[in-house]
Formats: structure tokens, C-alpha cells, sequence
């Protein structure tokens, strides 16, 4: 599925949406939503249009360009939120943030972990293999002298 589809199902199924729910909410066929999902189609302009004035909690260079986060993290679309909600969830944010930063940084650091150890196991296992040509050749060398 191209990345663009991809993204645009995933805000669907953010927004708690399935693919009947969301047409209807976009004015759409299930047919198009249906070749998204199936990477027949790409959404065209009018649909992520749509979708980006009804849900303005989408950020719209996550859906368009993959950067930053699906959803921004104060939502112009909650006019009721206090200034101490909109803090708590800025706060909140920031902390998912860093636990994915940290996430990242410790699946960086397994791989090197396994990358090391893969380089240890291969050169373990070279120096079997001299190891058992050396007893051959030993073995080898015994027999012939006797």
C-alpha cells in the first residue's frame, strides 16, 4: 500500500472510524475509501480536503508527508479546552516524545548488541573451523607416521 494510503487509513482508524463510518462523514462511496485501503487508488485532493477542515486534530504534514505526528497535540476542533488541559496535554506529549526517543535509542542500541554478537559468533566459529582442520591434519600426521 503506498505510504499515503497507509497514513490516510491509519487517521481513519485514529479517529475511531471504520470504512462505512468514515465515507459517510467524508459524503464518499465505501468504494473509495475500500481502494484506498487496497492501494488502488490514492485520496484525491477533495477527500484529504475534507477530511483535514472536518478533523483539524489531523496534522496535515503527518498525512500528506509523513513528518511529525498523526494528530497535533492541542486540537483546534475542542474550543472548551482550559489552558491548564491544553498545558497537560502539551506535557503529556512531551513525554511521549521522549519515551520514544528512548525507545528508539535502546532498539538502536539491541541491534548494535546483536550485530556485535553475530561478529563474535562468526569469528567463534571460524576459529572452530581451523581448530578441527588443525586436529585433521594432526590426526593426519600421526597415522602416516606410524
Amino acid at each position: 500500500m503506498p505510504p499515503l494510503n497507509a497514513r490516510f487509513i491509519q487517521v481513519m482508524e485514529g479517529l475511531g472510524l471504520t470504512g462505512y463510518s468514515f465515507s459517510k462523514e467524508m459524503e464518499t462511496s465505501e468504494a473509495v475509501v475500500s481502494n484506498i485501503r487496497n492501494g488502488k487508488n490514492p485520496p484525491n485532493i477533495q477527500l484529504v480536503e475534507r477530511m483535514l477542515k472536518k478533523y483539524e486534530e489531523v496534522d496535515a504534514d503527518w498525512l500528506l508527508l509523513g513528518k511529525g505526528r498523526m494528530f497535533r497535540t492541542t486540537a483546534p476542533s475542542q474550543p472548551g479546552t482550559t489552558d491548564g488541559e491544553a498545558t497537560l496535554l502539551k506535557t503529556m506529549d512531551d513525554r511521549l516524545a521522549r519515551i520514544e526517543k528512548l525507545l528508539d535509542q535502546s532498539i538502536r542500541v539491541q541491534l548494535d548488541r546483536n550485530i556485535l554478537v553475530d561478529e563474535v559468533v562468526g569469528d567463534i566459529q571460524q576459529q572452530i573451523k581451523d581448530l578441527d582442520r588443525s586436529v585433521d591434519k594432526f590426526k593426519k600426521g600421526r597415522s602416516a607416521g606410524r
